[in-house]
């Protein structure tokens, strides 16, 4: 069981659950190689635990990077294009302020394409551009970019829509396992001509306050709710996080305190699982993950007092 409400505040006792059935296997599987995928974080009621975390002002400065990304949708040319998608939007919040402050005012005919592996989180997000922002056409499309391209941005867009600008936000490069081949599924989704808008964090040099955000019982119950959807008991779940400088990489790992049976298989006491990821990247090893990916980088525009930076990328003609 875990703790929380629809506003962020802890309130009912609510059940975990998987969003579908298939993601019960998964991570039972992730459990099993002591590497569990990040996006199982997001989905069912991980969206929960997800959207309260995604409110604390300590994750916010992590992923956030408004400023930046409007500073490049406007450099492209317009105020607002009339098509838009973006690839893992979380609740949406981020997004409407991008949209708002790009637009001067609330945005309005934009059709907004919205993909995520998460259907729970996209649910969210549109009762939130609902709320925020009726104006704007939401179109929520299912899409696991870890796994391959989609063909759910060209449908969308129809055949003569011109050139879409993509965004890629929040750090999401870096909880994915292989971020080159994440690019070269977006690359492989779009057309000649499109512009995907990457918001990535950069590296900061105390580890302390690199690891800070994570300190916290919203972070562990976000990161623990997988794990909890199985059935197991929260009490024997020991998490550790902490900043691998040498790799840049922030990591979590659960620790079993106790033998458990899961799916009639027996895990140890002591048994580790991987459950966090979140890469730190430079705006060189940035632009060479895209161009190793077939991209074409345009501009850059970073902010290392707050950590972060965004970089624009045209996929060739």
């Amino acid at each position: 069981m875990t703790t929380s409400s629809n506003d962020g505040d802890v309130a009912t006792k609510e059940t975990s659950f998987f969003e579908r059935p298939e993601h019960h296997a998964a991570v039972c599987e992730g459990v099993a190689a002591g590497v569990l995928p990040l996006k199982f974080a997001y989905a069912g009621s991980a969206a929960r635990t997800h959207d309260r975390l995604s409110r604390e002002e300590s994750y916010q400065s992590v992923t956030g990077a408004g400023a930046l990304a409007c500073k490049a949708l406007l450099d492209l040319g317009h105020p607002l294009p009339r098509r838009i998608a973006e690839i893992g939007p979380g609740n949406g919040r981020h997004s409407i302020a991008v949209l708002t402050q790009v637009a001067g005012s609330a945005p309005a005919g934009v059709d907004y394409l919205a993909l995520d592996y998460s259907e729970s989180l996209m649910s969210r997000a549109q009762l939130n551009f609902a709320h925020d922002l009726p104006a704007v056409n939401f179109v929520p499309k299912q899409w696991d970019v870890e796994t391959g391209p989609t063909s759910g941005i060209r449908d969308w867009r129809g055949a003569d829509s011109g050139p879409l600008p993509v965004l890629f936000l929040g750090n999401t490069l870096g909880n994915l396992e292989d971020p080159v081949s994440a690019l070269e599924h977006v690359l492989r989704s779009t057309e000649p001509g499109d512009t995907l808008v990457l918001g990535v964090t950069l590296p900061d040099e105390s580890e302390e306050a690199t690891e800070a955000p994570y300190h916290n019982e919203v972070f562990r119950s976000a990161a623990l709710e997988p794990l909890l959807a199985l059935g197991l008991d929260e009490r024997l779940l020991h998490l550790d996080v902490w900043y691998d400088a040498p790799t840049h990489c922030v990591k979590g790992v659960v620790r079993l305190g106790a033998a458990v049976l899961i799916n009639d298989i027996e895990f140890p006491a002591g048994h580790e699982v991987r459950c966090f990821l979140s890469r730190r990247f430079s705006v060189d090893g940035v632009r060479g993950l895209l161009r190793l990916a077939g991209w074409d980088p345009v501009a850059e525009y970073a902010d290392p007092m707050a950590g972060h930076a965004v970089l624009t990328a045209v996929r060739p003609r």
